[in-house]
């Protein structure tokens, strides 16, 4: 997993590099990089999902809302046109 790069040197010789340890890209790491990946997206349509039900349970108790106040001022209005 190592990609060495091999050159030669102002003295002339034939020397090789390697890069350290810390950036080694491993079958772990391209692992852990993939699971963070899924988890996320994972995470994200969960959130779309909640945000759909709240949306869809907002709007029916706003319509609920509206209907208990259109009921309350038509029966206000019915006791006025009683009284008079």
């Amino acid at each position: 997993y190592v990609v060495r790069r091999t050159f030669t040197n102002k003295a002339g010789k034939e020397v090789s590099k390697a890069p350290k340890i810390q950036r080694l890209i491993t079958p772990q790491v391209l692992q852990r990089e993939r699971r963070r990946k899924a988890l996320r997206a994972k995470l994200q349509q969960a959130h779309i999902k909640e945000e759909i039900a709240y949306k869809k349970l907002f709007q029916q108790r706003m319509k609920e809302a509206k209907e208990r106040r259109a009921s309350e001022a038509s029966k206000r209005r019915s006791r006025q046109r009683s009284k008079q």
